[in-house]
């Protein structure tokens, strides 16, 4: 493969559906999977990956795309940089991802501002009740992130409240 080129791989044990399909399955319930260099390197380890549950129509990358940790996309990325996948408010001229969504103890909020701005960012209740107040500051342009403690969390839904210069955004978090 060339550089900042993407290829999906399917593991389906299908392999008569080409060269793109492996001759293995990929348990739901938790797997591994690595890529390991030929052997003139020893097959040694260029990347590896273990989960956990699979929950259908989640999507899993690294975030920086290629280096950072695996997290959990707001929406796949096949074939293409997952830093794509990062939604992006026109109307509020910003980006927002959480990071490690559905949790299973922590996630992470990555927020990256065009412009400096008051940001006021808020753990909810599915009743709108404020749980953790995780921001409220005039910030700076640029990257923004917060590790949100959620391991004390029941399972269920909660909501995120964005708010920059008294305009609000909410997103769905959940947690295992």
């Amino acid at each position: 493969m060339l550089p900042n080129t993407y290829i999906i791989i399917w593991a389906d044990d299908d392999t008569e559906e080409g060269n793109v399909h492996t001759n293995f399955n990929l348990d739901a319930s938790g797997d591994e999977i690595g890529i390991f260099s030929g052997p003139e390197y020893y097959y040694s380890v260029i990347d590896t990956i273990s989960f956990r549950d699979q929950v259908a129509d989640i999507s899993t990358g690294r975030l920086p795309n290629g280096s950072g940790n695996f997290v959990t996309l707001p929406q796949p990325s096949p074939g293409e940089n997952n830093e794509a996948a990062i939604p992006f408010d026109s109307t509020l001229q910003f980006q927002f991802l959480i990071l490690g969504n559905p949790s299973f103890g922590n996630g992470e909020i990555s927020l990256d501002l065009f412009e400096p701005s008051d940001i006021v960012i808020d753990l909810l209740s599915i009743n709108g009740q404020i749980i953790e107040r995780v921001e409220n500051a005039y910030l700076q342009e640029g990257r923004h992130n917060y590790t949100l403690q959620s391991a004390f969390l029941s399972s269920g839904m909660y909501f995120i409240r964005l708010e920059k210069n008294g305009e609000s955004s909410f997103y769905k978090f959940i947690e295992l």
